[in-house]
């Protein structure tokens, strides 16, 4: 039995020392197997909210290798250790055995030291190649620390560069602003002077206005009581104050008119025309100068060209304005029926005259010349009825202005026609009393001309016209 252990002895000595290197290789090999590195999920994190050119993103990523490397070759030597420990405890379970158990042990140790060289061999090349991706990580750590430097350069250079432009464009916009507040408390000033100047020079301008404005009324006044000569002195004085006022210009060419000084009176009607050229008031008394001066005229070819300029005028006033009427409260359709009239141009003169009629009813002097075309006419029906209603409105005017020289002349002519003839010359004797001037006893003369040859003859006709005209003879012999 005993021969029997001792004999086999050698044999289980060996099988336990082939299992015990089997298990000795089987661990080394698990533990061989290097365990994988796992960079940490913060890390992760990072690198996935930084874009691939940061420099940054390129730090962190030499950082998680250089980790990975270090972890390898730490794991490498664990595992030469744990083939060491190996190797100790299986010759300390054979130190004692047999020449078979030394074979055996050698042996082992040959397959041993053959694992172990090659684990050497492995962890040298693991050694080298963590070394060299450790150097190229340095590199290109140190390439990214200067690439880094030199933006960090760039940036500071170019904020300092941008700052000395901010100080730059800040000094001009502080220089500018200097100089502009500068500007403006100067211009201020002068600004202040002008508004001064020009609120003196409103308040002279509204006082002379206001001056201007009074007299134009008052002059306005003289001429509703037939003070002419008064009204005239009264404009000039307005004149003065402005020489441009269009109202003033045209009221004093208008009364220029009436005292037949013609040529002052287009002196005044063209300055008022050249302030506005569509001033009906002025071109129809531009029309009546000229109406005037064709009726003085002697040459038949200057009086035919005066009396067209007039017609002109007064059409183009009354075209505007058809309700114009002059500072004797009179329609201007009466002026251009008188062109007509003296024209020879009697239906014309009718239809003119009826639209005065229309524009002033209740003056009596459209109404009279209407009826003085309606008696030329031998319209004897219509013209004795017109003749009545001149009478009545005469006879109405005269009650409150007993000095309307031209109502009572229409009041007069009236009365002749209708065979009134001692009250007609009383009348006519009382406009030759009261007139200064001989123009209306020319125009109430010229109206009795005209009649001198219609169909129905008028008693006292010539008595009249004599009356007249040595009145007018007297006139201008003084």
């Amino acid at each position: 039995m005993v021969k029997r252990f001792v004999d086999g002895l050698p044999l289980g000595l060996a099988i336990i020392a082939i299992v015990i290197a089997l298990y000795t290789a089987i661990m080394n090999d698990n533990e061989a197997r290097t365990p994988r590195f796992e960079p940490s999920q913060k890390l992760m994190d990072r690198l996935d909210g930084l874009p691939d050119d940061d420099p940054l993103r390129a730090a962190i990523e030499a950082q998680v290798t250089a980790d990975r490397t270090l972890q390898e070759v730490q794991a490498i030597s664990e595992r030469a250790d744990s083939a060491a420990n190996s190797a100790d405890s299986i010759l300390s379970f054979i130190e004692g055995g047999s020449i078979l158990i030394a074979a055996l042990l050698a042996i082992t140790a040959i397959a041993f030291g053959s694992s172990l060289a090659d684990v050497r061999s492995r962890l040298d090349k693991s050694i080298e190649e963590a070394s060299t991706r450790l150097q190229a990580s340095e590199r290109r750590m140190e390439e990214l620390t200067k690439n880094m430097q030199k933006q960090l350069q760039e940036g500071v250079e170019a904020d300092h560069r941008r700052q000395e432009d901010s100080e730059k464009r800040f000094a001009e916009l502080t220089h500018k602003i200097e100089d502009s507040l500068v500007r403006t408390e100067s211009a201020t000033g002068n600004l202040l002077q002008i508004v001064n100047e020009a609120i003196g020079a409103a308040k002279k301008d509204a006082e002379s206005s206001f001056r201007v404005l009074s007299l134009l009324l008052l002059a306005e006044q003289q001429v509703r009581a037939n003070n002419r000569e008064t009204a005239i002195a009264t404009l000039q004085e307005a004149i003065k104050l402005d020489p441009n006022n269009q109202t003033t210009n045209y009221l004093l060419g208008y009364l220029y008119v009436g005292r037949k000084r013609f040529e002052q009176a287009i002196e005044h009607l063209e300055r008022a025309l050249k302030i506005d050229p569509n001033f009906a008031p002025a071109l129809a008394a531009m029309g009546l100068a000229q109406s005037r001066m064709a009726n003085l005229e002697q040459d038949d070819l200057i009086r035919n060209q005066l009396r067209a300029q007039a017609e002109i005028n007064l059409t183009k006033a009354l075209s505007s304005d058809p309700g114009l009427i002059d500072a004797d409260n009179e329609s201007y359709f009466g002026t251009l029926g008188g062109i007509y009239r003296r024209q020879g141009r009697l239906d014309e003169a009718l239809k003119v005259y009826e639209s005065a009629v229309k524009v002033t009813p209740n003056n009596s002097y459209p109404v009279g010349n209407l009826a003085m075309l309606y008696k030329k006419l031998n319209h004897e029906e219509q013209a004795q009825s017109m003749y009545d209603r001149v009478i009545e409105i005469a006879e109405s005017i005269l009650d409150d202005r007993p000095g309307d020289i031209w109502a009572r002349l229409d009041y007069a002519q009236g009365l002749l026609v209708k065979r009134q003839k001692k009250k007609a010359l009383d009348q006519y004797l009382n406009v030759i009393e009261r007139v200064s001037e001989p123009s209306p006893l020319e125009t109430a003369l010229g109206g009795l001309r005209f009649l001198e040859d219609v169909a129905v003859p008028i008693d006292g006709l010539h008595d009249a016209m004599n009356a007249l005209q040595n009145a007018i003879e007297g006139m201008h012999r003084e």
